[in-house]
């Protein structure tokens, strides 16, 4: 336990902080995965939003960013792109 007055108010701080970083991260798991299960414009956008203010209060690393970014982009890709009238579905 801290014993100065200082060490005390730090953890305080700190207590807080990390109640703060956490409830960012669940919006930004939050985001991710309710667009993950439905793929659309809007929720990317929400998305992108909650993981470029994670970024910016340095919760992720910019290049896990980055990929994420991309990986939810790619997905809107795939889910919109039609399917091929000419293929049966396997049986």
């Amino acid at each position: 336990m801290p014993v100065t007055p200082t060490a005390k108010r730090a953890l305080r701080h700190s207590r807080l902080r990390a109640v703060v970083n956490l409830r960012r991260k669940k919006a930004v798991k939050k985001a991710v995965d309710g667009y993950k299960s439905n793929p659309k414009p809007q929720g990317l956008s929400l998305a992108v939003s909650q993981i470029d203010r994670a970024l910016k209060h340095h919760l992720i690393p910019k290049n896990k960013a980055a990929r994420m970014k991309s990986q939810l982009s790619g997905l809107l890709a795939v889910a919109s792109k039609p399917s091929s009238p000419g293929k049966t579905a396997a049986k």
